[in-house]
């Protein structure tokens, strides 16, 4: 595949390709997501903190590796070394979920400590 612009003549960056700068935006924005999250479940106790490090890591690296991409298009091989830092975390985090889950002890101790039953009545 061919780095070639539409002309022939132009390299194809994300600077003259209004799709890679969108992506590259959603992908920043999505960087932001990723850090609230990593310190939400870094604050929760309900999640070991690691993945909120983690999650932490990979917005981190989502984040500046966009912003460094809409900078500067000629780092754009070094994309899939950002993209593999920042799954990592994002890949394990969401196994844990799907495997162990939440400490559910604490999350009901937590729900009796602020006056909810846990449930609807």
């Amino acid at each position: 595949m061919s780095l070639a612009g539409i002309d022939g003549k132009q390299p194809a960056t994300c600077k003259n390709r209004p799709a890679g700068r969108a992506s590259a935006v959603a992908l920043t924005l999505f960087g932001c997501y990723c850090l609230l999250l990593g310190w939400l479940v870094l604050r929760s106790g309900f999640i070991p903190k690691l993945f909120g490090i983690l999650l932490m890591l990979s917005g981190a690296a989502w984040l500046l590796g966009n912003l460094a991409l809409l900078a500067e298009p000629s780092l754009a091989k070094h994309f899939l070394l950002i993209v593999g830092v920042a799954a990592l975390g994002e890949i394990l985090f969401t196994l844990w979920l799907l495997l162990k889950g939440v400490d559910v002890a604490r999350w009901e101790a937590s729900a009796r400590r602020q006056g909810g039953s846990g449930s609807a009545a």
